[in-house]
């Protein structure tokens, strides 16, 4: 029997490691192992650290101390390799980046450090490429999935995953909001300079938690920018990039596929309740919620 040729890699993004996070993990690297996807997909972790936690990190490494011992803990509870990065890395890899955020209004003008990062968040997908894409049993590989720890999907990871297989989009995002839908959206404003060439009938913007991105778009759209310096929030630079490319497709993630993916719990805020996502697992009702901030009763229940 031939062995699938691995195409999608999937990024579980965080920036912290706890135990209830590690065994929701395993439940998906074993969710894939058990299901059509085995050697088609594989699970990675994608560590932010910021500089000072990284420095650390990496002197703890050479030394074998108790950041290292976190590390090792981390692999063996969920089987997953992990690829550690900050802007230090970024910006060995993108010089001018540092400089790009800087003199950027928009940046600046955004005072929270997470809503910050989302400015270059998806240029950690680069350092992994750079670090261990070119590795041989990643020749095939079409797709990147990043998925930060709050998406959850009311049924088996795995269908999700192979359900988007065969949907040939560049990138695939949530939903997809276009100025008409809805001119109001904060960040128009805000990231005028990098729509300022742009037609206003290709000015979209979606959540990004969760994205699947082909390893074209990656590295031949996002990553000149990057190394030009040229960054916007993320939630538009994203799908506008794509659209404003004449060889890029961009799809929503939702009705993608048939049947659709149930999108009615995404959203920015409130929160959900861990009960509610629980309730709709129990009940098969397949679909993807954000944010499900905490979320113990959900992996107390993987755990029976």
């Amino acid at each position: 029997m031939q062995k699938p040729e691995l195409t999608s890699v999937v990024f579980f993004a965080t920036h912290e490691l706890p135990s209830a996070d590690a065994t929701l993990l395993r439940w998906y690297v074993k969710d894939i192992e058990s299901s059509a996807e085995k050697g088609r997909a594989e699970f990675w972790t994608l560590l932010y650290r910021g500089p000072a936690s990284w420095q650390e990190s990496q002197k703890e490494i050479r030394g074998g101390g108790e950041m290292h011992e976190e590390l090792e803990q981390w692999r063996a509870a969920t089987g997953t390799q992990i690829c550690e990065w900050d802007e230090t890395v970024l910006h060995v890899f993108f010089p001018r980046l540092e400089y790009g955020l800087a003199t950027n209004p928009a940046f600046n003008r955004t005072r929270h450090a997470n809503l910050k990062r989302y400015f270059y968040f998806h240029a950690s997908l680069m350092v992994w490429f750079a670090s261990y894409g070119q590795q041989p049993r990643f020749l095939a590989l079409k797709y990147l999935w990043r998925l930060e720890p709050d998406v959850l999907y009311s049924g088996r990871i795995s269908a999700l995953i192979g359900g988007m297989a065969n949907v040939h989009a560049d990138v695939l995002l949530p939903k997809l909001i276009s100025w008409e839908r809805n001119s109001d959206y904060t960040h128009w404003k805000k990231n005028a300079p990098f729509l300022k060439q742009v037609p206003p009938n290709k000015w979209v913007w979606s959540l990004v938690s969760i994205g699947r991105y082909s390893t074209t778009f990656i590295q031949h759209k996002m990553a000149p920018q990057w190394a030009a310096g040229i960054v916007a929030y993320e939630e538009i630079s994203l799908p506008v990039t794509c659209l404003k490319s004449a060889d890029c497709t961009l799809k929503p993630l939702g009705t993608s596929t048939k049947p659709h993916v149930n999108m009615s719990q995404f959203r920015f805020r409130p929160e959900h309740n861990c009960s509610d996502f629980l309730a709709a697992v129990q009940a098969s009702r397949f679909g993807l919620w954000h944010p499900v901030k905490e979320r113990e009763c959900y992996v107390q229940y993987l755990s029976w």
